[in-house]
């Protein structure tokens, strides 16, 4: 059955279905969303600010479990919380804006908890507790600070009730490896003054695939806690603490897939301009591609690829490329790891172990008619990851096709964030907000024991503010806002490069980058009519640029790097700098709501990889500077078409372009036999599909009497490039969602669920190409190294409240 069938015999079985109920047909009628955005409580169709939020009710019927899945119901939003080496660090990627560099310092979009930012264990952060979750687009540097260059995600966790209640959700899902989740929340008063909520959950999800030997493969185990506790002191004098606990595990995540096109097979002739890096002129070059020796994607990734496995989870010594070494790293930290203690200890197999936690203390205390609010947050997150580089599919001449190359990676994060700020009363023509913040992260990543030589980066990040904001009623419907934070930023190379080296050329040591910026967002915002909020906003942004490894490369490789780019590029890339301009309509009908937000974005100094061939043999990277820029828009629609029947929708257009990019890389070296460095101006941004989208029919009425609710969830990504050189592309990705419950006791719901019921392969947006691999046949071709799609699969769910 096709998606059209399987989505128009859902609506039309409703028909037969017995009307919904006055009592169901009120509580379905569109309800106020308070977001906190700016800080302070507002309307979400009246603030003048893009932002999209999901509630806890919305978080449920939808099925959403991790930040991942709710990219797909939020415009402008594709939040990677894990790839192909695993869940290190989560990507955050706004209205198209990727970083392909990804560490706690480097993040365009930061990631907060009840308004403290996570620098660590984004990719495994527990929500399955949450009040709800707010995704604000646009730079938000005046309020949030650090990492907030293109957005901010916020998780707000659930608050004690003024009554004790509680609730239970037991799912399983007999798809492939056994799937399940039991999650338990609850919370109420203790007396007059203080409250308590509690949560806990256990979640295996994935393992929708398997290793060659049957062990699941990218399956994702996490035990977590949280809780919050709230005092009122006085009447006037507030208290809240709040905290998590994560211990996560996964069967790693990395697949591959062989290149389909056989050499000689590619008719494409590609047509390009190689540059001088130290003048900056363009030379055009041509390359017949059917002249390649090697097989090739030639220009397409395949709808429906065939994913390739490592061999097993837990390899022998014969079975592994770096033999003892690799058996070793299996079970064995770095030295230098151990003496962190977050850092968890491998499990003699290829995956990931990790865990991360929180305490955060808040306080607000209201003087006359201002208030004061202060925030005190501090974290450890802690990541081992054991990967096959080979990602399944060995490359070389001499590597057995029967074996993995297992590599890894330790990381342990510390991280301290405080706030201050106060706030004048909001009822009043004239409001203000004058604040300061303060954060440090220590970032520590060292290679496994299997990679003595690799290298370590260890960081040191200061980020200090005093922000604020004047917002200014010209009229009743006329309000000027200015908000703005003057911030100082640092970030030393404690020790980046060869563990085994000196500091100097190669090795990187107690070198500081920085920078110290006024950053300003000033919005017009406008109410025409009843309902409606019309705004425009013109915002900046500032990022640290990072280490260039220009004079490494030059030292190895002069003919890559010569003596003279190495003073063109120098030891960093400038400092990032995002212009945003936004202009927006906001509306609230009787039954329906809408939101548009049209943007345009200059993205300076944009860091980019490249993978380096080097003489003697291996790679290295290189980041070098570029430009882009954004225009589209966002939009979300919601309504309650009838008694019955509900609509929910969102589009976003993104068309992002590179300015001005030089490729190194080896898909533009071995792929397009390109010459020299090719430039990529004008050419669309890598990983970025335009369209995206998502329709969301929600039936819901009475069944004996009991309330029912039927969803479908249709989930749409764009084509896109899956390289900077506009060569390879990636297919449109359709996934279909269908859950249906049924409360069948008062405080019992019973729930059906099938998730990617068309069972769409087509893969991820973090996929892309590397090196060369020895085909079967003997002869060389190009791979895939991807994180694996969901696959389709079918469960059961269980809820009770009480």
């Amino acid at each position: 059955m096709t998606k059209r069938s399987l989505m128009i015999a859902a609506l039309m079985g409703s028909v037969a279905l017995p009307p919904v109920s006055d009592a169901v047909a009120q509580s379905l009628a569109l309800e106020e969303i308070v977001v906190t955005a700016r800080k302070r409580d507002e309307n979400i169709y009246e603030i003048p600010v893009s932002v999209s939020a999901l509630s806890d009710a919305l978080l449920d019927q939808a099925g959403i479990t991790n930040g991942q899945d709710m990219s797909a119901y939020i415009p402008g939003l594709d939040f990677r919380q894990y790839d192909f080496g695993g869940r290190n660090n989560g990507n955050i990627r706004v209205r198209g804006m990727i970083q392909q560099i990804i560490t706690p310092s480097t993040q365009i979009g930061a990631l907060f908890w009840d308004g403290s930012y996570v620098g660590g264990g984004g990719g495994f952060l527990p929500i399955g507790d949450m009040e709800r979750v707010e995704v604000i687009k646009g730079p938000q540097t005046a309020y949030f600070g650090r990492n907030t260059f293109a957005g901010a995600i916020n998780y707000i966790p659930k608050q004690p009730g003024d009554e004790w209640e509680g609730d239970i959700e037991l799912a399983w899902s007999p798809t492939d490896h056994d799937e399940f989740k039991v999650n338990a929340g609850v919370g109420g008063p203790i007396g007059s003054r203080m409250g308590v909520r509690i949560w806990a959950g256990y979640d295996r999800n994935g393992g929708d695939y398997s290793f060659d030997d049957g062990e699941p493969f990218a399956q994702f185990t996490d035990k977590s806690v949280s809780g919050t506790i709230t005092y009122d002191a006085t009447e006037d004098l507030r208290f809240k603490l709040t905290g998590y606990y994560t211990n996560a595990e996964d069967t790693s995540t990395g697949a591959g897939v062989k290149a389909p096109v056989p050499a000689g097979s590619c008719g494409i002739i590609y047509r390009g301009n190689i540059v001088d890096v130290v003048t900056g002129e363009r030379i055009p070059f041509e390359s017949d591609l059917s002249q390649l020796t090697i097989d090739s994607f030639c220009g397409e990734f395949p709808k429906d690829p065939v994913l390739e496995f490592p061999i097993a989870r837990s390899p022998s010594a014969a079975q592994m490329f770096n033999s003892a070494q690799g058996i070793q790293g299996l079970t064995t930290l770095n030295p230098r790891s151990e003496d962190y203690g977050i850092i968890r200890k491998p499990q003699g197999g290829i995956g990931g172990w990790h865990q991360t936690h929180r305490l955060q203390l808040s306080a607000e205390y209201d003087v006359g008619d201002h208030t004061i609010n202060l925030l005190a947050s501090r974290a450890q997150t802690g990541t081992t990851t054991r990967v096959d580089f080979f990602y399944g599919i060995p490359f070389l001449g001499f590597v057995d096709p029967n074996s993995t190359f297992v590599i890894g990676t330790e990381i342990a994060i510390r991280e301290f964030y405080y706030e201050a700020r106060i706030t004048s009363p909001q009822d009043q023509r004239l409001r203000y907000m004058l604040g300061l913040s303060a954060y440090n992260q220590h970032y520590n990543s060292f290679p496994d024991f299997a990679r003595p030589t690799s290298a370590v980066d260890r960081q040191r990040s200061v980020t200090e503010g005093i922000f604020g904001s004047l917002d200014y009623d010209i009229t009743d419907d006329l309000t000027l806002s200015v908000e703005g934070r003057y911030q100082d930023e640092s970030f030393t190379a404690v020790e980046f490069g060869n563990p085994t080296l000196p500091c100097g050329i190669i090795t990187i040591c107690n070198e500081t980058n920085s920078y110290d910026a006024f950053l300003p967002r000033v919005i017009l915002s406008y109410q025409p009519m009843e309902g409606a909020t019309t705004y425009a906003s013109w915002s900046q942004s500032k990022l640290l640029g990072l280490a260039t490894q220009a004079a490494f490369i030059n030292s190895i490789a002069p003919d890559v790097i010569s003596d003279a780019a190495v003073d063109v590029f120098g030891n960093f890339t400038p400092p990032q700098k995002n212009t945003q301009y936004e202009i927006g309509w906001k509306q609230q009908w009787d039954q329906w709501s809408m939101t548009l937000a049209m943007f345009y974005i200059d993205w300076k100094n944009q860091p980019f990889p490249a993978v380096i061939f080097l003489p003697s043999g291996g790679t290295s990277s290189f980041r070098g500077p570029g430009d882009s820029e954004y225009s589209g828009f966002d939009l979300e629609v919601n309504g309650q078409i009838n008694d019955w029947l509900s609509i929910s929708g969102q589009i976003a257009y993104s068309n992002g372009v590179m300015n001005d990019y030089l490729n190194f890389g080896s898909n533009e070296r071995v792929g397009l036999a390109a010459p020299g460095v090719v430039a990529s101006d004008g050419n669309p941004v890598r990983n970025h599909p335009e369209w995206t989208g998502s329709l969301s029919p929600v039936i819901s009425g009475d069944f004996l009497d009991r309330p029912y609710f039927i969803r479908a969830d249709y989930l749409y990504t764009g084509a896109h490039f899956t390289d900077y050189s506009r060569y390879n592309k990636q297919s449109a990705r359709k996934q279909l969602n269908i859950r249906a419950g049924l409360e069948v006791s008062e405080g019992l719901q019973l729930e059906v669920f099938g998730t990617n019921i068309n069972n769409t392969k087509v893969l991820p947006t973090t996929s892309g190409t590397t090196t060369s691999f020895n085909h079967a046949a003997g002869r060389a071709a190009r791979k895939i190294f991807t994180a694996v799609p969901q696959a389709r699969e079918f469960g059961v769910q269980l809820r009770a409240s009480f």
